[in-house]
């Protein structure tokens, strides 16, 4: 682990190598392995064909999959459906979960041809596929249903489901085909599904981290943030992460110097202690020839590094912003790991080592979650951070040459392995004193934009950590990393005026719901990204038509699908009465059809507290402006005691009525 110093700023005297402790690659006997290295172990956005000709990806906002055939350069898309969001495959078919339909479409390559021949139907909002390699199984997660499926590879039939908290958003199947991993967007849950010994389901311990000495009462979040992968031999398993420090205050008056290492108090990107307020990482968890944890510590290895300016070869950036894929290598012994919001690819080895460093004011926590200062060290891996398109989300390999997936430039790349190899092996020479970097040649475009220009400009300035429009350099932070997907991040953050809950961008009205933020009446998603930006974010100079863009990027996002599938719609009805009722009086701040007012209230002790629209509420906990009620339930327990609306004359039945009808929304 590291402090607020990038890797790249260590002196080799810092980092204290010991041969003792460092990770042996050869764990004993793995009855799992791939026959194919090339295979894709976890869910992706970018995956090889069956012959190693091709590469599929998906494109997001055009409902589409393209076919990218790198030797000549040939590219073709075929409409899919409604936000393809990852992609899979068997030995003769292609799998595309389609986010926003409730479905996974199936497809053939036929003489590099992709066509749709299938289609199953599945729950809400299925993100995560992946598939085993003997085309058997296909695993499925939907994040808003909140479950996990598993299909038959060849009948295509429903065989058993599970129940998974926390939004299962991401998934990864060992190669033994007797361990599931799902990781979830909501409190940073990974599971492990028992898929040979009666489908249990059980939490796997990854780290827990906080500071020490001084900082000892920070004690960091942790968020999981893309596609898991498991390495091609089954013996370990690689998780993107993200450590938050969502407790130091942060200012917001626009005088605080954000420069990580200098301030004494500041925004997203910093907290003036001995760590970040952002802490990529990806967290290797040793595993045993069956998929189950070892019983070996999970190892956090950070990430933090410069890279090249991909509009200025001469300059460089500090990449620092959230892993959202992490991919293995076939060899198994580098893990690619791409960080969207600093369009870099990051080659790290797999095996890290521990270095001793009594300086060091970050340390682990046990599972318990106590503070073990005494550790004085922390988890690091020779590494090369390569600059690549913007966006960079899926890596996949054909014949063992890395491609990676660049969803806002939508484009596919070709990386460098034996360059990388060769930088990884002189930075270990060196003692870890310098962090090479390198830029990857420009992608080829697989396909055009079909957003409008100025939705397509402000959607890149909402995902960027780089722009100094947006954030201070070096502070890892842009509009996505808190709005992850326009999102929200289930954590509560203390800004100046008290703590406030992250809110969901992603209403499809939500430009209509002026006023915004939780106090204060700003007037427009503009006037709010102005705000952010130039003060907690740290940016500066930017533009009345770059926070319009990012307004109008804001006003293309559509709804959760919110999971009403198990609604009874009795009880929707129901509970839709109540809410209309005079009495109750939730529908004289909540009216259909964008279910806000438009104005502000007085609640919670709080003068001027927006109404927040209704639209997508079962998607979005915790709830209240300080994130205080976790579930719906709770916070119609506040309106039983008279604090919003008037519940008080309803019973157990009634408010679960109720709950039924804002789940529906």
């Amino acid at each position: 682990m590291f402090r607020a110093t990038p890797l790249s700023r260590l002196s080799a005297s810092s980092l204290v190598l010991a041969a003792s402790v460092i990770v042996s690659s050869a764990l004993a006997g793995c009855a799992g392995s791939l026959a194919d290295p090339d295979f894709s172990t976890g869910s992706s956005t970018l995956i090889a064909s069956a012959d190693g000709s091709a590469l599929y990806a998906v494109n997001v906002d055009e409902g589409t999959v393209s076919r990218f055939e790198p030797a000549t350069g040939v590219t073709t898309t075929l409409p899919v459906g409604l936000q393809p969001s990852r992609i899979a495959r068997t030995k003769d078919r292609v799998f595309v979960t389609l986010r926003g339909e409730r479905a996974v479409a199936v497809l053939q390559d036929i003489g590099g041809t992709l066509s749709v021949v299938d289609r199953i139907n599945v729950d809400a909002e299925p993100v995560g596929i992946v598939a085993s390699e003997n085309g058997k199984r296909i695993y499925v997660a939907n994040s808003q249903a909140e479950s996990v499926w598993e299909i038959d590879g060849e009948s295509l039939a429903v065989l058993r489901s599970w129940s998974v908290d926390g939004h299962p958003t991401w998934i990864a199947l060992h190669p033994s085909d007797k361990s599931l991993y799902v990781a979830s967007a909501m409190g940073g849950t990974l599971s492990r599904i028992d898929l040979a010994d009666g489908g249990q389901v059980a939490a796997i311990d990854l780290p827990r981290l906080g500071g020490a000495g001084n900082d000892a009462n920070v004690d960091l979040t942790r968020r999981i943030t893309g596609d898991p992968s498991v390495s091609p031999d089954g013996r370990s398993l690689a998780v993107p992460c993200l450590f938050v420090d969502n407790t130091t205050p942060i200012t917001s008056d626009g005088t605080t110097n954000f420069d990580t290492a200098q301030t004494s108090s500041g925004g997203y990107g910093s907290t003036g202690l001995g760590i970040s307020r952002l802490n990529p990482s990806v967290v290797v968890v040793p595993l045993d020839g069956v998929g189950n944890a070892s019983g070996d510590e999970a190892k956090p290895i950070f990430l933090a590094g410069t890279a090249p300016d991909p509009l200025d070869t001469s300059s460089t950036f500090t990449a620092r912003s959230y892993v959202v894929s992490a991919r293995y290598a076939p060899d198994g012994d580098t893990i690619w790991a791409s960080m969207e919001g600093s369009h870099t690819v990051i080659t790290m080895s797999s095996d890290p080592v521990f270095s001793s460093n009594n300086s060091c004011n970050f340390c682990m926590t046990d599972n318990s979650g106590s503070l073990t200062p005494d550790q004085g060290g922390f988890w690091v891996a020779p590494s090369v951070f390569t600059s690549v398109d913007d966006g960079p989300r899926g890596v996949a390999f054909l014949d063992q040459t890395p491609y990676v997936h660049s969803f806002l430039d939508r484009s596919i790349g070709v990386l460098r392995p034996k360059e990388a190899a060769n930088f990884i092996e002189g930075q270990v020479a060196g003692n870890f004193s310098t962090t090479p970097t390198y830029r990857a040649d420009a992608g080829t475009a697989i396909e055009a934009s079909s957003l409008s220009d100025g939705a397509e400009r402000g959607r890149r300035l909402f995902y960027s950590a780089t722009s100094s429009h947006m954030s201070a350099a070096g502070s890892g932070v842009s509009c996505a990393t808190c709005h992850l997907e326009a999102r929200n991040d289930g954590l509560t953050w203390p800004l100046t005026n008290g703590p406030r809950q992250t809110m969901n961008l992603s209403s499809g009205v939500v430009n209509e719901t002026a006023p915004f933020t939780w106090t204060n009446g700003v007037a427009s998603v503009a006037d709010e990204a102005m705000e952010t930006s130039q003060t907690r974010m740290g940016g500066s100079d930017i533009t009345d038509q770059d926070v319009a863009d990012i307004q109008t990027f804001v006003g293309t996002l559509t709804a959760p699908d919110v999971a009403d599938s198990a609604l009874d719609p009795a009880s929707v009805a129901r509970g839709e009465a109540i809410f209309n009722r005079a009495d109750v009086a939730c529908a004289n701040c909540h009216a259909a059809p964008l279910y806000t007012d438009n104005l502000s209230h007085d609640l919670y002790g709080l003068s001027g507290v927006n109404t927040p629209t209704l639209l997508g509420i079962g998607a979005t906990a915790p709830y209240l402006h300080d994130g205080s009620a976790p579930t719906l339930a709770s916070v119609l327990e506040t309106a039983r005691a008279g604090k919003m609306g008037d519940a008080s004359k309803l019973s157990d039945a009634d408010l679960e009525d109720l709950e039924s009808f804002l789940r529906s929304l």
